[in-house]
């Protein structure tokens, strides 16, 4: 049977997933599946007790569900609690990007890049090239002044 979650809930759960360390271990989980605290704990660099704690914490506020068998506790993570923050996320309005108009700029922005940014290395590289062979030539003069000093 699926939990509704009220809006306070979810904005607790939401709180404790956005701390980059618990948001790691509830990605982790998520793509094991189900799994062991040991089996997470092996991808980060955490003690047990941390690794304990974080868990505890994420199992309070409904972001994972636990289920024991024998010693050992597996993870998952909970479906609902992540279909409730979902939801609370996409009533904020916030439409997604069409995919046609990003397209359709692209191309025109890339057009008129090209010509400047071939024009401007030309540039570059002469002074460039000028400044180095302003360096050569100085360091062929410390050359023959230091050999001109060995030789005194």
């Amino acid at each position: 049977m699926r939990k509704k979650y009220s809006a306070s809930q979810t904005a607790e759960a939401m709180e404790v997933l956005f701390e980059p360390v618990r948001f790691g271990i509830v990605s982790t989980i998520a793509s094991m599946g189900t799994c062991r605290a040991v089996d997470v704990q092996e991808q980060f660099d955490l003690t047990q007790p941390t690794m304990s704690h974080h868990l505890g914490v994420l199992v309070d506020k409904g972001v994972l569900t636990s289920v024991r068998e024998g010693r050992c506790v597996y993870y998952s993570v909970n479906p609902y609690m992540m279909k409730a923050a979902s939801d609370i996320l996409i009533s904020f309005g916030i439409p997604e990007e069409p995919a046609e108009e990003p397209k359709a700029a692209k191309p025109a922005a890339k057009k008129a890049s090209k010509p400047e940014s071939k024009s401007a290395p030309k540039k570059e590289s002469k002074s460039k090239d000028k400044a180095k062979s302003k360096d050569k030539s100085k360091v062929k003069d410390k050359k023959e002044k230091s050999k001109k000093k060995k030789k005194k």
